[in-house]
C-alpha cells in the first residue's frame, strides 16, 4: 500500500484502532485530519501492540493533525517505522488515573517539529509523552510536552539499543513523575544528543 493521502478527515470511533497499518505501507500522509477514538484501540497503529513482521512501514507524515485516545494504558501512535513525521498539530491522550494513556511511540526513524503533546493528567505518573526505540535516528523538538509522567523516554529498558537521537529545545514542562522530561532508560547503549 502506498501513495494515500488523507486531507481534510475525520476517522473517529471505530471498534479496533482507527488506523491499522499491516503489511508493506509507505508514503501514507494525513494532512489537516482527526483521529478520535472514544475508548476503543491505538488511534494508528502499526502494528507495534500485535507484532506484525510482514513487510516494512516507511514514511508515514502526520501534517497538523488532532489525534486523541481515551483508552488507559494504549497510546494515541504505536508505530513500528521508518521515516514517521510529524509537523504540528495536536496529541492528546485524555486517560487519567494510574495508568493514563500515551502519545507517541515509535521503533525506526523519527522526526517531530512544532507538534503539541498535552497528557491525561498531573497525577498520572506512568503516562508517557514520546517514546522513542530505534536505531534508524530521531529529531525530537516539540513545543510543547506537558503533563506526562514522563515527557520523552528514549529506549524501553528491554530493547538493547537506541542511537541517533536528538533533543532539541524545549520537551516539556510540568511533566508530573518521578522520571523527568526526559529519561533515558537502563540496560543497554542509549546513544544521542540533547540540545
Amino acid at each position: 500500500v502506498f501513495g494515500i493521502l488523507f486531507d481534510g478527515c475525520a476517522i473517529v470511533n471505530f471498534p479496533r484502532s482507527q488506523v491499522n497499518m499491516l503489511g508493506e505501507v509507505f508514503e501514507i500522509t494525513f494532512r489537516r485530519t482527526t483521529v478520535d477514538d472514544k475508548d476503543r484501540g491505538s488511534v494508528v497503529t502499526g502494528d507495534l501492540v500485535t507484532g506484525d513482521a510482514v513487510g516494512t512501514k516507511s514514511n508515514i507524515t502526520f501534517d497538523n493533525c488532532f489525534m486523541s485516545i481515551y483508552t488507559a494504558g494504549l497510546w494515541c501512535v504505536d508505530l513500528v517505522a521508518n521515516d514517521v513525521r510529524f509537523l504540528g498539530g495536536t496529541v492528546v491522550p485524555n486517560a487519567s488515573g494510574a495508568t493514563g494513556s500515551n502519545g507517541i511511540r515509535v521503533s525506526g526513524g523519527l522526526w517531530l517539529y512544532g507538534t503539541h503533546l498535552e497528557g491525561p493528567s498531573t497525577s498520572s505518573t506512568v503516562s508517557i509523552g514520546i517514546n522513542y526505540l530505534g536505531s534508524g535516528g530521531a529529531f525530537i523538538s516539540p513545543s510543547g510536552c506537558s503533563l506526562f509522567g514522563i515527557g520523552v523516554q528514549i529506549g524501553d529498558g528491554t530493547a538493547s539499543s537506541s542511537r541517533g537521537w536528538v533533543i532539541a529545545g524545549n520537551v516539556g514542562n510540568f511533566n508530573a513523575g518521578g522520571n523527568g522530561d526526559v529519561w533515558i532508560t537502563a540496560g543497554g547503549s542509549r546513544i544521542g544528543t540533547i540540545l
